[in-house]
């Protein structure tokens, strides 16, 4: 059997990490918003940015597979979708268990081989939790807003995302 060339193996992979971020962003966004409906959860708005976020995923996909801007709005998109499941679990005991899901999806989003999609679709992350943490905290933590607890993410936050950021870039190394 012939050896392919190295560059065929990143994007043999990145053609597989397009439609994996896709369809997990898409399931996501669908839990989000059939949890915000039947919680009674800012549904409508719920609603609204997840269609948004998918929409701009999957435009960005279906225009360039693998490119530059694709993998950096599928991976915030997967971050978002996140955020989105986080504000519809608004009030409920598991609303701080959710928040694992964001560090699953940035492991997700390291499949496409690429340090700056990682770095930003955390990005989303960070800007989400200060942000929320002062404009609607109970989208956040519940009980409202805890600055050191969101301190204490950011850091957990800057050690997945350096770490994840580092593996894309050996992976670029080694499959080159």
């Amino acid at each position: 059997m012939a050896q392919t060339a190295p560059a065929s193996s990143v994007a043999a992979l990145r053609a597989l990490a397009g439609p994996i971020l896709l369809s997990l962003t898409g399931l996501a966004l669908a839990a989000a918003i059939a949890l915000a409906w039947v919680r009674d959860t800012h549904a409508l708005a719920t609603t609204i940015a997840a269609v948004v976020v998918l929409g701009a995923a999957a435009a960005t996909w279906s225009q360039a597979r693998d490119a530059d801007i694709t993998r950096c709005v599928t991976s915030m998109a997967m971050t978002g979708s996140i955020a989105l499941l986080l504000l519809a679990m608004d009030g409920h005991p598991f609303q701080v268990d959710m928040h694992m899901a964001f560090f699953a999806a940035l492991a997700v989003c390291t499949l496409w081989c690429c340090p700056v999609s990682i770095l930003l679709a955390g990005g989303v992350v960070a800007v989400h939790h200060l942000a929320l943490n002062l404009v609607y905290p109970a989208a956040v933590f519940p009980g409202g807003s805890d600055f050191l607890r969101v301190v204490v993410h950011a850091v957990i936050l800057i050690v997945e995302m350096a770490a994840l950021a580092w593996l894309a870039q050996q992976m670029l190394k080694t499959l080159a």
